[in-house]
This record gives structure tokens, sequence and C-alpha cells, in this order.
């Protein structure tokens, strides 16, 4: 059945004293100037640490700066997803909650096998950006462990200003930004190249579009009920919740469209796109018309579907998290840390 996320939120931003009061207490509680003193030791913290140790380092590094004194959330139990603030339309839904442990668990091993800090802090605050294990606070999270591995931290009070800075709520990422957006065209035009190849599909949609407001409007989380899906007899799965789930995440809708379907089911719902969109789409590129489309689908079809969306998307963050193994994964790292120098 899919997942109903909570739109991610953000807390009410404490004062610049209660802030920096916060921020030293903080990396006290992480004992940050003795692990992370420089990141050749933060390194070598990193590589000592076994899947139990580094989820309950994620879990205090994340309470400690949201000031979660007890009950701190547990990493992989968020519901949270991100949404534009104007519009409510899915920005980035995360993957399911039961690939969450073991992506994190692949995220670890995947820092501890690189060669250098940078790449090892990149690799998990990529993995902590893609996963959203926690219901607020992932970006902060992020940054925190991406500037302890690659910049370390001395206590003097430069480094006090830096992460000052970087704990910001969200102005934080104005002075170090590990978002996923930076690099995710890339890794989506991958995915969407290698997904129509290997399923034999002579074009790749780049979106699903819907000139039919009234069928799908994400903003405002719906589908209309002109399609009769309703709940199967026993309750256990809700075909209208799994297609507005799968539909909502735009991006990757278009490319599990590709896995869960053969090219010749869904040919004749394709069609060139017109014009520009805010999504890049452009004139020429393949979309699929989705108002037609999703009133030709049946039950197993739809739940084919949201099983290959789920797949899709795992795999997207998979590859995220194992930059390092890439020949350009020198050049990724580089675009990160011009933040930090």
């Amino acid at each position: 059945m899919a997942e109903s996320p909570k739109i991610q939120t953000v807390e009410e931003s404490p004062s610049t004293e209660e802030h920096q009061g916060r921020l030293l207490r903080a990396m006290d509680h992480l004992r940050a100037k003795e692990v992370f003193e420089t990141p050749q030791k933060g390194k070598e913290f990193l590589d000592s640490l076994n899947f139990s140790d580094f989820k309950k380092f994620l879990e205090f590094a994340n309470g400690t700066i949201r000031g979660l004194a007890k009950n701190k959330e547990r990493a992989g139990n968020s519901n949270s997803f991100i949404t534009h603030g104007n519009t409510g339309t899915v920005m980035y839904r995360p993957p399911r909650r039961l690939d969450r442990e073991d992506l994190l668990k692949t995220a670890l091993s995947k820092a501890q096998a690189t060669d250098t800090p940078a790449k090892a802090g990149l690799t998990l605050a990529l993995a902590i950006n893609a996963i959203h294990p926690f219901n607020d606070g992932n970006g902060r999270t992020a940054r925190l462990i991406y500037t302890l591995a690659e910049h370390g931290y001395n206590g003097e009070e430069t480094d006090q200003d830096l992460y000052y800075k970087i704990l910001e709520n969200t102005k934080g990422r104005d002075s170090v930004d590990v978002d996923t957006r930076k690099i995710e065209s890339l890794f989506i035009h991958e995915l969407r190249q290698s997904t129509k190849e290997e399923n034999n599909w002579e074009k790749a949609p780049k979106f699903i579009v819907f000139p039919n407001a009234n069928i799908f409007t994400p903003g405002e989380h719906q589908i209309s009920d002109e399609l009769e899906l309703n709940d199967d007899v026993s309750g256990h799965y809700n075909y209208r919740s799994a297609l507005h789930y799968i539909l909502s995440d735009k991006t990757f809708s278009a490319i599990s469209i590709m896995a869960a379907f053969t090219y010749d089911r869904a040919k004749d719902y394709l069609e060139s796109y017109e014009g520009t969109s805010n999504d890049g789409a452009k004139s020429g590129d393949a979309s699929l018309r989705g108002d037609h489309f999703i009133k030709s689908l049946n039950r197993s079809e739809i739940s084919i579907w949201h099983h290959y969306h789920d797949e899709i998307k795992r795999e997207y963050v998979e590859n995220l998290i194992s930059f390092s193994q890439r020949p350009d994964a020198d050049r990724i790292v580089a675009a990160y840390q011009t933040a930090t120098e």
C-alpha cells in the first residue's frame, strides 16, 4: 500500500544567541574537536563504525542540531517529502521506507571504501539528502556530516563561524550546499537512458503530461473520480493512492513507466512535446499523454507500475551513493568542495 507521507515542516528559527549556544553544545556533544579535528581523523572515525553505531551517530547528530534532548528520531522512519512552496507540487519523494535501512548500510559501506575524506563525506551527505531518513533536519545533518569529514573542526572561531552558518535552517546551504539537485540531472539522464535501453523502448518519455488537469492535479493531491479505482475487496491496496503516489513523483514516474510496461503497450500515448516548461522539457522531447494512458490501466497494471516505480527510485539513490566509483568522481567532489574553500 502506498505510504501517506507528511509534508516536511520547517522548525521555528532560534535567536542568534540561542543558535550559537546550541552550536557549541552540539559540537561538544559530538566530540567534534576530538573526533574530527582533521579530515583524516574524521575518516578514521567513520571507517571504524559498524552500521548500528553509524545509525546512532546520525540520530544523535540530527537530534542535537534540532535541539531534541530526548526521544531522538530513529533514522529511516520519516514520512516526509519535499514540495514546492507555492504550488504544493512534490519536488522529491524519498525511497520507500523498507529500502532505507539497506540504502543507509550501502552508503556507509561506500563511504568507508573511498580513498579520501571528501568522497566519504559527500557519499554520506548525498545519502542523507536522497534517503531523507528524518522528518526534519535532513539538510542540516547532511551539511554537518559532509563538512566534518571534508573540512574537519578545530574549535577555533573561524570554524565555529563556518558551522554556525551551515547549521542555519534553510540558509545553511548558502555556505555549504550538498543538495542532490546539483548533480541529479546527470544521474536522471543516465537512468532514463539505461532504462530505455534495457527495456527496448524506441523513445524515452521525459514527462507524463496532463492537458486535462481535472484527471490529475499534483498541487491538490487528487486523482479524478472519473477513474473507477476503488480499493480491492479486502481493503489491503488502494489503487487511487498508489496511482497518485506514482504520478506525483513526476520525473521518476516517466522513467518507471519504461520499466513497468512494454513500448508497444504505451506507444500510442507518446507524443512530441511542444513549447517549453519550467521542468526543462523542450520542443521535440518525447512525453506521454497521461490523462489518456491512466484511463487505459487495469488494477494489475497499476500494482506493477507501483512496484517498478519503487525499484527505479531505489536504483537512482544507489547510483548517487556509488558516485565514488565513477570515472568522473573527482569532478563531482570538486563541484561540492568549492563551498568550503
